[in-house]
């Protein structure tokens, strides 16, 4: 029971802390304006900001596929993470932003020209 009790009050920090990192990437997606000069002490803040946010979930999505497992999982009353709507639509927002941080470096046409 006490390790029950330690790990649902674990998940629920790690739920809060999360969907705290969320409500501050909105509220730094919402500042993001293309007019700003990029070399602006401001512009360069939000995008660290943006940066640590991105590297914060990408964690996130990691520890899910540690703890759920990839494809299937071996705790009981557990789905695995690609099981789950809404983990398939982290992977592959995460692998969006990825893209887009990566400034072309790694572009779409080249995943089209293999």
């Amino acid at each position: 029971m006490q390790r029950y009790l330690r790990y649902k009050k674990l998940y629920t920090v790690f739920r809060f802390l999360f969907t705290g990192f969320i409500v501050a990437n909105l509220i730094i997606l919402l500042l993001l304006n293309p007019s700003n000069d990029p070399e602006q002490a401001t512009t360069l803040l939000i995008k660290w900001l943006d940066i640590t946010c991105t590297i914060t979930f990408i964690i996130e999505v990691f520890l899910k596929i540690i703890a759920l497992g990839f494809f299937n999982t071996s705790i009981r009353r557990t789905k695995a993470f690609l099981s789950q709507f809404i983990n398939f639509v982290d992977l592959i927002l995460i692998m969006v932003v990825i893209t887009d941080l990566t400034d072309g470096l790694i572009s779409v046409r080249s995943f089209f020209s293999l």
